[in-house]
């Protein structure tokens, strides 16, 4: 089956086989099979497939990603029975769907304790971003899962995420990843600069500024080209997995990763994120699709909604733009885990508040001509008739959408400079 991007009457959606979808998805961290079955009764036929035996960042990191636990169990050995689990649940509710898959690409325990060289790349992504014998590694599970995938599901994997770093989003989430640098490292900073001898700046350079804000060209040059490793080296080991899923693939799934967040952020963040090579991803020929969470400032019900992204230059790389759609819910206030992650959301006190918000939340992707997913994080978020005949109406106008001519209305251009 081949899967690719197409735009149609100015809307981006995917074109796989014969035929083309709105890009309006389903996933979840903890999929049920009621809630998965109720997903697909209401039309909804993009579904996804996440293996995981790593702990969220939710209560301290002690919360899995997944209940089924650990697929990839040691050099070519497998968990396949705990893949199979999710795959009969997804073929049991929603039968005939098209599936991606989250490959969860950081480092697990086992390889940690045989690797005393690497770091938990979820926590210190840029201590092994440039690591080759973890990049190796990391491969042949991703083109091993593949395989098994599109064996059990002929002609319905259509999409490869890519996910590893802080959060699955590709940052280093601890500092001591920058201040205590390990001598791998340090060897790719050498074989970045090209200099044998280099030495990543001490921690008190590396977050020093001349200029209010800014960084001196000169003053600060040590630091500078340190953070532009950083943000060169990630970059490099995303398009790593994407050349390698899209050639063992022969080119016939789309490939995505979450990226790009450079909107939002405080300044010292949007530093050490490595998103500033944003701009490589949108040329890399390999990278089909980018997602990114819903703004978390502006989720309230008074708010506006915002992107995190660049995303009026998606389409004109030919780029798919999913927009996570995460928050809680009006269903979700005695939810133990969702309370740990509302904070910025809402509160939504019934159908009517969850309702004004998904309509606000679709409404942005949909009049930039791109998609988005519901994101049922921990099972709960949607899970009332109600709420479910709310996403249905939202998923048919994005399906006439793709019926409808449309143009760009826009009047005021934002410019984002990463240098």
């Amino acid at each position: 089956m081949q899967a690719s991007i197409a735009k149609v009457n100015g809307q981006m959606c995917l074109s796989i086989g014969n035929t083309q979808a709105a890009p309006v998805a389903f996933r979840s961290f903890r999929p049920q099979a009621n809630i998965t079955a109720d997903f697909s009764q209401h039309g909804f036929r993009l579904f996804n497939l996440f293996p995981s035996g790593i702990n969220c960042a939710l209560a301290n990191r002690t919360i899995p990603y997944s209940p089924f636990g650990e697929v990839w169990a040691g050099e070519g050995i497998y968990r396949w029975d705990r893949l199979r689990e999710q795959v009969d649940l997804l073929e049991e509710n929603a039968p005939g769907s098209l599936v991606s898959v989250n490959v969860q690409l950081d480092a697990p325990d086992w390889y940690l304790r045989a690797h005393s060289e690497c770091a938990d790349s979820w926590d210190l992504l840029i201590q092994n971003a440039g690591y080759q014998p973890w990049r190796e590694s990391a491969a042949r599970y991703l083109c091993d899962l593949i395989d098994t995938l599109d064996a059990w599901l002929p002609g319905r994997l259509y999409g490869i995420f890519l996910l590893a770093g802080g959060t699955t989003e590709w940052y280093t989430r601890n500092m001591e990843g920058f201040t205590r640098p390990l001598p791998i490292q340090t060897d790719a900073f050498r074989a970045w600069s090209g200099n044998p001898d280099a030495r990543i700046p001490p921690p008190d350079m590396l977050h020093r500024t001349t200029d209010g804000c800014f960084r001196h060209p000169v003053k600060d040059a040590d630091a500078l080209s340190y953070w532009r490793f950083v943000s060169e080296i990630v970059t490099d080991c995303i398009r790593y997995f994407a050349a390698i899923a899209k050639r063992h693939t022969h080119g016939t799934k789309l490939v995505g990763a979450f990226t790009g967040y450079i909107h939002g952020m405080a300044l010292p963040g949007v530093v050490r994120s490595s998103y500033n090579e944003f701009s490589t991803i949108l040329r890399d020929p390999n990278i089909d699709c980018i997602f990114c969470p819903a703004s978390y400032r502006f989720r309230k019900l008074a708010d506006t909604s915002a992107f995190r992204v660049p995303v009026d230059s998606y389409a004109l790389y030919n780029k798919l733009y999913f927009h996570e759609i995460d928050s809680t819910t009006h269903l979700t206030h005695d939810h133990p885990v969702a309370r740990l992650h509302s904070k910025h959301d809402g509160p939504f006190a019934d159908l009517r508040d969850t309702a004004a918000y998904f309509r606000r939340e679709v409404g942005m992707p949909l009049a930039k001509g791109q998609g988005y997913w519901w994101f049922d994080m921990f099972a709960g978020w949607y899970d009332g008739p109600q709420t479910m005949n709310e996403l249905e109406r939202l998923r048919l106008l994005s399906e006439t959408m793709l019926r409808l001519p449309t143009r760009p209305i826009s009047e005021v251009c934002l410019v984002t400079d990463l240098e």
